[in-house]
């Protein structure tokens, strides 16, 4: 038989349509160019039509001749839906929920399925933390979740619960279903407050085995090369013998300084040469996939391998991955099981080289990476001797981590009678990282012989081991029905349970005897081994839900989780987290008739709903007890003893987030057009925190000085609107989407009093501890930038008479600084707010055409609004290395508004990195992806005896458009107390790759 199938709404044929017979797994073709096909059937035979985006058909075999029609899928109401522990058709879908496809996130090659999710989706902010290999994104949802703990949402992978971002590749994934509303990821109780993602990943269906191969190879390198700024050798002389003058030295007196290190100034070294690798640096990415089967069992075999080579000295990421899924259904009984093996392998580079980039002397000799011994020109110790053995030190420091990780999960569900089913499932996850650290003596030596470094007494040989195990299960029942055709209800009753391990040692000596020999033997002082905290995490959760329609018109869903967390005392131990939402189709109504011509879909969502947090460490509400603390006795004999490090909080309890969500879903001419919005509110009370002691308490420093408490409240408000288009004709489509994000983060309570908490993490400039930047404090969103405000330079007598009123040491060519409390100092009071990293909106837009056999889809990503503190450009000051100090105050320059430089920022505060001077706009507009393709027609490849052949080439990070100063404006750091902080780190890199995917 044969025929012709068509598109109901404008007639024309559709290429690529499955034609299958029902029931045998053997026989199928696809539609060619003309929309024709040809089958082998008899009649009576049942033939189903399926295609992308198209409402399935089947038809009965009356004739050899039969043409088809297809509609559209009424913007597939009825694909289902994640939701956590269940499923639900998109139209009754009442909470905040959104699905991503695989092919949606091919674009981006990218180790980190975070990155390939960047501007596809609302409410969802990703940022990369650094551009090194195998770094992993910043996720967001909803905005901040937690001041202290983490703001990474919860992973789901087949219904298993991770630790953290399970780093899947995404060749392994089939969808991700994100869950924004707290009435959503409610039944995540403790978990779900920062959000969850529900990752499925590929199954196999019934039928011929598949096998489907891609291979993809590019080149990368450093996308935005900005660290020109820094002076020369020509430059930089000039410079110090103009800095020279400012600290009063007369002209013989700097003469004579300069005349110690007359050899240097020969030189004109630029230190990026020897950091940045030569050339384009490749990226390759190889996926296997073989699945199919019966129907009763199905399989499905995923395996890939992934490197990059970083565009920085010693960087680089390997990862080999695996995965096996296997599906068992007959009669009652559904079987599943899952497992899956990666192997990764990251080389960090050394942490002070890209910061030695901005320190370097360029009259400094050029530096061999292959040597651990220098000579530098001239006698006796210099302080660029440090700068050598540091970078002498970098070129050949090793650090490298070995991280194999197996996860894998066994689900069972048996229908105990008709619409009852007991549901099991169990999971487990185990990684074990091993991490070798290696940093070589580099010796340095003047024109004599003599050794001016120390270069062994840092050098060291180190190994560090974890393990991390987690064991999960939930159980129980699941009821479905539909009665009186018109009412559908379900109800879960479940019952769960988590477990999270972790142990670990590092072990190591100082003073590596020979730099050939890598091991902890090969050095000789200073030896040490330590334990790392260990601990174990229970969770015990009981879910309860009970979802109902009405003609799938009217719509309710309540749920509630009570979860028992080891974490807390046993006063505060159980945490209840109930949620309700509605929805209502509209345009099922009989009064929408007349409208749904031009609206064919109109949905209205609500919903409330309650999660917890426990992002805080273990043991907080028990104190520390440290061992190995001898003393001695009045007879002079030492005893063993134990002292409290620490002090605990009993009283520590849940941190609550409370969230209301109004949403609507409208489609437009036929699904032509689609617009969804939600605007949400959520109230965060008894937020986690630690807290510093004071010294007087007896606790110490660091760690030891800290205390977790519920110290505040916390605000988060904002808006999310998605707006689609497609369109089809004869053998031309077009896809695309724009969202916009919008969220007000305030802390609204911290303790009264104005009070303000700073972020020891968030340095600007290393080893200067003064230089914090960000803060929590009322009335201010979380991670707030709080600097001292500046009012240009004292380059007159009148502004430098004013500004001693304040500051009476004041001299010509010093930075002004406002006293904002007005006490008559400058003081730590007078820092004031400076905006913070989190964007006022972000917006993503996604494009797919394809005509004929070509496709080509861009990806594009734009934050609006949020400011940077350029650290490296603070630093480069700091150090007497930028550019701009040609053209500082002096003498000769009076009317200069860069302020003299008399030294870094611990010795005079006009380069201090914790000031104005240094903030900027950092929005940004970047074009994410790029990618043409072209697919063989079905003629060439039925000849090659494969069903499909695309060749593809793709651009990354080729378009950005900003107007910051810096490298890179896209700076998420940690995600809060980091981010905006540009301090420097490893750079972005240019993505040029080429692939071919091949289906058999």
């Amino acid at each position: 038989m044969q025929g012709i199938v068509t598109d109901e709404e404008n007639g024309e044929p559709l290429i690529g349509v499955t034609v299958k017979i029902v029931g045998d797994n053997k026989t199928g073709v696809i539609t060619d160019l003309n929309g024709e096909y040809s089958i082998m059937a008899k009649k009576g035979d049942k033939i189903a039509f399926s295609y992308i985006g198209m409402k399935r058909k089947v038809m009965t075999v009356k004739s050899n001749k039969m043409d088809v029609v297809l509609s559209s899928d009424a913007v597939l109401l009825d694909e289902v839906v994640a939701i956590g522990y269940g499923t639900v058709k998109k139209k009754e879908l009442t909470g905040a929920a959104i699905q991503v496809k695989s092919d949606e996130l091919q674009n981006v090659v990218s180790t980190d399925v975070g990155m390939a999710l960047q501007g596809l989706v609302s409410g969802v902010s990703v940022t990369s933390s650094a551009g090194d290999p195998g770094s992993v994104a910043n996720i967001q949802i909803r905005g901040v979740t937690s001041i202290s703990g983490s703001n990474t949402p919860l992973f789901v992978v087949d219904g298993v619960p991770q630790e953290g971002n399970p780093n899947l590749s995404s060749n392994e994934i089939a969808t991700i279903d994100i869950l924004k509303d707290a009435a959503s990821c409610a039944i995540y109780g403790t978990r779900g407050a920062a959000g969850v993602i529900l990752i499925t990943t590929k199954q196999g269906q019934s039928g011929k085995m598949k096998v489907s191969l891609d291979a993809t190879y590019g080149f990368q390198e450093i996308a935005y090369d900005k660290l020109s700024q820094v002076m020369d050798t020509r430059e930089q002389t000039y410079c110090e013998i103009l800095d020279g003058r400012l600290d009063g030295f007369s002209d013989m007196e700097i003469n004579y300084m300069l005349s110690k290190n007359k050899y240097y100034y020969m030189n004109n070294t630029d230190v990026m040469d020897m950091i940045l690798e030569e050339g384009l640096r490749p990226e390759q990415s190889y996926n296997l996939t073989l699945s199919g089967g019966t129907k009763e069992l199905t399989y499905s075999v995923m395996t890939g391998y992934y490197k990059q080579d970083g565009i920085v000295m010693n960087s680089g990421y390997d990862r080999f991955n695996m995965r096996n899924n296997l599906n068992y259904r007959k009669n009652r009984v559904k079987l599943s099981l899952s497992t899956s093996f990666s192997m990764d392998k990251t080389r960090k580079a050394s942490g002070t080289s890209l910061g030695q980039a901005l320190n370097f002397m360029p009259y400094t000799p050029y530096i061999d990476r292959e040597e651990d011994e220098f000579e530098v020109p001239g006698v006796g110790y210099s302080s660029e001797v440090n700068q050598v053995s540091m970078l002498l030190r970098a070129f050949q420091t090793k650090d490298e981590t070995n991280k194999n990780t197996f996860s894998g999960n066994f689900g069972f569900d048996y229908e105990l009678f008709k619409s009852f089913t007991f549901t099991t499932k169990v999971g487990i996850n185990l990684n074990n990282t091993y991490r070798e650290n290696f940093v070589p003596n580099a010796s340095v030596y003047d024109s004599e012989g003599t050794e001016v470094s120390v270069g062994s007494s840092s050098s060291k040989a180190m190994n560090e081991a974890t393990r991390r195990f987690s064991l999960s299960w939930f159980g129980g029942f699941n009821y479905n029905t539909t009665f009186n055709k018109s009412h559908k209800l379900a109800v879960n009753a479940l019952a769960s349970y988590e477990q999270y391990d972790f142990k670990g040692f590092d072990a190591g000596r100082y003073g590596v005897m020979n730099n050939d020999i890598e091991v902890i033997n090969g050095a000789s002082r200073r030896p040490f081994a330590n334990s790392k905290t260990f601990y174990i995490d229970r969770l015990l959760g009981f879910i309860g839900r009970v979802q109902y329609s009405f003609k799938e018109k009217y719509l309710l869903s309540l749920s509630t989780r009570a979860d028992a967390s080891s974490k807390f005392a046993k006063e505060n131990r159980w945490g209840f987290f109930p949620s309700v939402s509605g929805g209502w189709n509209v345009s099922d109504e009989k009064f929408w008739k007349k409208l749904s011509r031009v609206m064919n879909t109109f949905k209205i969502r609500a919903s409330y709903g309650t999660t917890g947090n426990q992002s805080f460490p273990s043991y907080s509400y028990i104190s520390t007890v440290k061992s190995g603390i001898d003393y001695p006795t009045a007879s002079g004999s030492v005893n063993y003893g134990s002292i409290l490090t620490t002090y605990a909080n009993p009283d520590v309890k849940w941190e609550t987030s409370i969230q209301t969500n109004v949403g609507f879903d409208m489609a437009f001419m036929k699904n032509m057009f689609t617009l969804s919005g939600d605007i949400y509110r959520t109230d965060k009370k008894d937020m986690l925190a630690t807290v510093k002691l004071p010294a007087s308490t007896g606790v110490g420093t660091g760690t030891n000085s800290l205390v977790t408490k519920n110290v505040g409240n916390m605000l988060n408000k904002g808006i999310e609107l998605n707006l689609g288009y497609r369109y089809a004709k004869r053998k031309f489509s077009l896809k695309t989407n724009v969202n916009f994000s919008k969220n007000v983060n305030e802390i609204t309570n911290l303790g009264g009093d104005g009070a303000i908490m700073y972020n020891s993490n968030s340095m600007i400039i290393s080893g200067d501890a003064n230089s914090v930047t960000t803060v929590f404090a009322e009335g201010y969103e979380a991670g707030a930038f709080f600097l001292y405000k500046t009012s240009g330079v004292a380059n007159t007598i009148e502004k430098l008479v004013e500004y001693q009123k304040i500051k009476p040491d004041a001299k010509m060519g010093d930075l002004i600084f406002k006293d904002m409390d007005g006490d008559g100092a400058i003081t730590n009071n007078d820092r004031a707010y400076c905006g913070s990293g989190l964007p006022d909106f972000e917006m993503g837009w996604n494009l797919n055409i394809v005509y004929k056999n070509f496709d080509i889809s861009t990806q594009w990503f734009a934050s609006v609004g949020n400011e940077i503190i350029n650290g490296a450009e603070a630093m480069s000051f700091d150090s007497g290395r930028n550019r701009a100090l040609l053209y500082q105050w002096s003498e000769a320059n009076t009317t200069s508004n860069i302020p003299a430089y008399r030294g870094d920022g611990k010795d005079h505060m006009n380069y201090i990195g914790y000031s104005d001077l240094w903030v900027e706009d950092g929005s940004f507009l970047r074009m994410k992806a790029i990618t043409l393709g072209y697919t063989l027609p079905k003629v060439l490849t039925t000849r090659l005896k494969l069903s499909n052949i695309r060749f593809f080439i793709t651009g990354q990070n080729l378009i950005t458009l900003t107007r910051y100063s810096g490298m890179d404006p896209e700076n998420g750091g940690n995600g809060l107390s980091t981010r905006g902080l540009d301090k420097g780190g490893y750079p972005i890199s240019k993505k040029y790759m080429f692939g071919v995917k091949l289906d058999f």
